[in-house]
């Protein structure tokens, strides 16, 4: 995109087109400098989802004395839904909450494709269970059971969030759930609905219990913007605008004559490292070398 190659009648409209063009360009680049300089305390945001693997790391606290504690994992919906067949174990001496005792299971490498539930369970003195889930590098309060046997039902929502600083990029994991409802002690039987234990003592009580439900199969992930990512943006902006630029000035201004012997020989191409030299002489413009 040059005006001067133009033919020198439309030099002047040439001109003015290419101006008026590299005027958007900078009119452009300003902006975007002056939003990237002024936005430091609310920076862009990109957002993308992943598959949901996982289901977290959790607790069962029993008040002074857990017995025992149990889960079991469904996959599919309701009329599909089929046990999931491994296990894990729980690790007694969580430490969560001070003055109680507290197992925990990690579920980070459950891998499942459709809808999962999962249930939680615990048996332990009078004060009933607590449940917690490890979410933002801390142990976040789910929910307690009051009465012995009481069963409570949840939503989980999974996000990540964090920032993008071009060279690398971290995040936190978030785990949110909304209880949907509560069931009375003998709803599921004397073994709470979940069939895996692990018991802590001699002790036995009326087991309570969490079900969880994940029903959407990926998790929303957004990073903040920072400096790097914003000008690796800006100056991908810049080379689509010039295209832009390029392709609206030949649009207007085309080759006066493209299928001319020297235009075919100017065009002509080589494979890389291959060289022609040429076999015209080189002379001032305008004046005819000597044959002599």
């Amino acid at each position: 995109m040059d005006f001067r190659r133009v033919e020198s009648k439309y030099w002047k409209h040439a001109l003015c087109w290419q101006a008026a063009l590299t005027i958007c360009l900078l009119s452009f680049l300003v902006y975007q400098i002056f939003a990237i300089s002024t936005s430091a305390s609310t920076p862009p945001v990109e957002s993308t989802v992943e598959a949901w693997q996982g289901a977290g790391i959790w607790a069962v606290c029993g008040g002074t004395q857990l017995h025992a504690a149990g889960f079991t994992i469904f996959e599919g919906d309701r009329e599909s839904r089929k046990e999931v067949e491994k296990t894990f174990p729980f690790q007694m001496n969580a430490s969560v909450r001070p003055g109680t005792e507290c197992s925990k299971i990690d579920l980070t490498e459950l891998k499942w494709d459709t809808e999962v539930q999962l249930r939680l369970c615990g048996q332990s003195d009078s004060t009933g269970q607590s449940f917690y889930i490890w979410s933002n590098d801390r142990w976040k309060y789910v929910g307690h059971l009051h009465r012995k046997g009481e069963k409570a039902l949840y939503s989980y929502r999974r996000s990540k969030h964090g920032w993008n600083y071009g060279y690398s990029s971290e995040a936190k994991e978030y785990h949110d759930l909304i209880e949907e409802d509560r069931w009375p002690a003998d709803w599921t039987g004397p073994d709470g609905g979940c069939k895996h234990w692990t018991y802590f003592g001699t002790g036995r009580s009326t087991p309570g219990g969490v079900f969880v439900s994940i029903q959407t199969p990926v998790v929303p992930v957004s990073y903040k913007q920072g400096l790097l990512p914003q000008i690796f943006k800006l100056g991908g902006n810049i080379g689509g605008w010039w295209s832009v630029m390029t392709l609206a000035f030949c649009a207007l201004f085309s080759k006066k004559d493209p299928d001319s012997p020297v235009a075919q020989i100017y065009e002509a191409r080589t494979f890389v490292g291959e060289r022609v030299l040429s076999k015209y002489p080189s002379s001032p413009p305008g004046i005819i070398p000597s044959t002599e």
